[in-house]
């Protein structure tokens, strides 16, 4: 997610937990829940993301003007060296040359020194505040990945009559600004600053503040550049938020399909429901939160048909890849929704168009209790979605599609078809 998005995002969350203050149980949550107002993390404008390209080109001009003079430590150490590289001796390193007889040779019958002990200063680059330095040049730089990959989706191509992108799109004025980053990135890496300071071996857990953080004008502005893109300390909490995010919405196009709640949900926390029931006239849904999956078990029961889909939705971020713990075998289907697609288990995105987040929800349930009018003596040879007559029954009225990997099932009069899994080829 963009730095935007994710601050957005805790806005957003803190909005949800007042609203479950006055609404704690389930019932009461989901009851009133129309009166939520949810904010789009998508309107997260291009302007922001200006804003934020051109706080990063001042940082990173701020870091190269540290880098012809950044802060050093001295660090004395003792070392042996040839009496005419010496100027000059303390008192300390003149008596340990004197007791140490191995430094000492014989000349025109009186001993001389040949070598002495001195204590050698030397410059240490490798302090805590230049290893900051490259912690953040090192952020930014994951920073501007993220940025283009999104800016990559954005790209118009020429399928389902879009235009393609033009000389003043938002899109090519971002990939400007990232470009531009990319290049003083590129410079600030080859210095030979950042080739001997990365190479330190010291984890962050935590930044603490320092004299030279706080008190040096050049070191403070990137000490609060890197506060401000510490949005979240750990990924598992921005998990957290972003799923209650999707299931508010998730609970609000629900709302508006007349779902009503069972009366457990009388007892039940809102903010940290792992399981509840939900059914309309057509429907009944069954949702379980899996915590090793990280996501929804969504088992669907249609009133006109002796038949349970199960079903597994997780709302993700970062688009991650974590399909490869879900046995595929275990659902009808598998999907991902991040905050821009929503994805099947290959991550093809199954979206043409862009959709909000709201939009993108919609989309994925009401694909779920699909019923369409339909032929049974041709469905049942052919595929509604791609037309192949490559099917399998699994029963009379069960099929699975080998070319597109769509199912569907006939309704109990063979006069209907409900989709299970819709894909294209």
């Amino acid at each position: 997610m963009k730095i935007s998005e994710k601050k957005d995002l805790l806005a957003i969350v803190k909005n949800i937990k007042t609203y479950a203050s006055k609404n704690t149980n389930l019932a009461s949550f989901y009851e009133n829940i129309e009166s939520l107002k949810i904010k789009s993390l998508q309107d997260s404008s291009l302007e922001n993301d200006l804003t934020f390209f051109a706080n990063c080109q001042f940082v990173l001009n701020v870091i190269i003007s540290i880098l012809s003079h950044p802060h050093l430590t001295t660090k004395g150490e003792n070392v042996i060296l040839r009496v005419d590289q010496v100027h000059s001796l303390s008192n300390e390193m003149f008596l340990r040359t004197v007791r140490d007889p191995q430094l000492w040779k014989k000349q025109h019958n009186e001993y001389i020194p040949e070598y002495v002990h001195y204590r050698l200063n030397v410059d240490e680059i490798k302090i805590y505040e230049n290893i900051f330095l490259i912690k953040l040049i090192d952020l930014i730089e994951m920073e501007t990945i993220q940025y283009a990959s999104f800016y990559e989706t954005m790209i118009k191509t020429l399928t389902h009559n879009q235009q393609l992108s033009e000389n003043d799109d938002s899109v090519q004025r971002a990939f400007e600004n990232l470009s531009h980053l990319k290049q003083k990135l590129q410079k600030i890496k080859n210095t030979s600053f950042y080739k001997v300071v990365s190479k330190a071996k010291y984890k962050f857990k935590a930044l603490h503040p320092t004299n030279i953080l706080l008190k040096d004008r050049a070191y403070n502005v990137c000490f609060k550049f890197y506060k401000y893109l510490i949005t979240y300390q750990n990924q598992e909490d921005l998990h957290k938020d972003f799923n209650l995010y999707y299931f508010c919405l998730m609970l609000q196009v629900l709302k508006t399909k007349k779902f009503t709640l069972n009366k457990e949900a009388n007892e039940v926390d809102a903010l940290t429901t792992k399981k509840f029931t939900i059914k309309n006239k057509e429907f009944k849904l069954n949702f379980i939160y899996d915590d090793k999956l990280n996501g929804w078990q969504i088992k669907i029961k249609p009133t006109k048909i002796d038949y349970q889909a199960v079903h597994f939705l997780r709302f993700d971020m970062q688009e991650l890849d974590l399909f490869n713990k879900v046995d595929d075998s275990l659902f009808d289907s598998a999907e991902i929704i991040s905050l821009w697609s929503l994805m099947d288990e290959n991550y093809q995105r199954l979206n043409n168009s862009f959709y909000s987040e709201y939009e993108l929800i919609q989309s994925y349930l009401e694909s779920k209790m699909k019923f369409d009018k339909a032929s049974y003596r041709i469905y049942s040879s052919y595929c509604p979605i791609c037309k192949e007559k490559n099917l399998m029954s699994l029963d009379d009225i069960n099929f699975k599609c080998f070319n597109c990997h769509s199912k569907y099932i006939f309704d109990n009069s063979k006069q209907a078809v409900w989709y299970l899994k819709i894909r294209r080829c």
